[in-house]
């Protein structure tokens, strides 16, 4: 097949006719995805092909992310080439599903720090730019230069004298907190998850990675696109 879409729910299939009469070829799969095996569709086998998703909430990307490295690493079954995830919902991670606590762990990070994180994270999407105005939009500058390194990210001081506070009065660091400063908080958080992702996908795909704004925040505030690559062909 052509396209291969994976569904958790039924959906009505309409647009399915219009694919199949532009000539393509359409399998539609309807399986949880912490049970999916790519190794395991027919219509892959034998194939080099290229996965997308717009908006998996939470641990379904990771759910996704091992699928994909599972399938990386067989490549005797099917050939993954590349892929884009756009992430979303970081408040819906959840720790044991996680694909990369160790790299959370050796950065002072625990379950607990991790699950304020996913909390906080959704203040990356309550407050818009509009509303904030001009502070709003130089965290967003100083955003795109933190995102070339999120090591240096997950060291900042400001995070971890949050996190060190955090566990047992959480409201009493928070409490203080203006807006603008939230939002800035909170897509450090999502940096900081999708960055322990990226190194996930790296370690266990060989897939080089970079994240992307795909499109403007004034669109959608959960505009961030994980793209893998063969490291000959750079992710861009």
């Amino acid at each position: 097949c052509d396209v291969v879409l994976v569904d958790f729910s039924v959906f009505r299939h309409k647009r399915d006719r219009l694919v199949r009469k532009s000539g393509s070829c359409v399998d539609r799969v309807r399986i949880d995805l912490r049970h999916f095996k790519i190794e395991g569709l027919e219509s892959l086998k034998e194939r080099k092909f290229i996965a997308m998703s717009k908006h998996l909430c939470g641990k379904a990307t990771d759910y996704a992310l091992r699928a994909l490295a599972r399938c990386r690493k067989d490549n005797s079954i099917s050939s993954l080439v590349g892929f884009a995830i756009a992430t979303c919902c970081h408040h819906r991670c959840d720790w044991e599903t996680f694909v990369n606590r160790e790299w959370l762990l050796k950065r002072g990070i625990s379950k607990k720090e991790f699950t304020l994180m996913c909390q906080w994270s959704s203040w990356a999407t309550t407050y818009s730019e509009d509303e904030l105005g001009n502070g709003a939009r130089e965290i967003e500058v100083e955003d795109e230069h933190k995102n070339q390194n999120h090591n240096k990210i997950s060291n900042s001081n400001e995070m971890k004298e949050s996190s060190s506070q955090k566990a047992d009065h959480p409201s009493v660091v928070t409490r203080s907190w203006d807006n603008t400063k939230r939002l800035s908080i909170g897509r450090w958080c999502k940096r900081i998850l999708d960055g322990a992702r990226e190194d996930y996908i790296q370690r266990t795909t060989g897939l080089t990675t970079r994240i992307l704004h795909y499109v403007k925040k004034n669109v959608t505030a959960e505009n961030r696109l994980i793209v893998a690559a063969p490291a000959d062909k750079r992710a861009t």
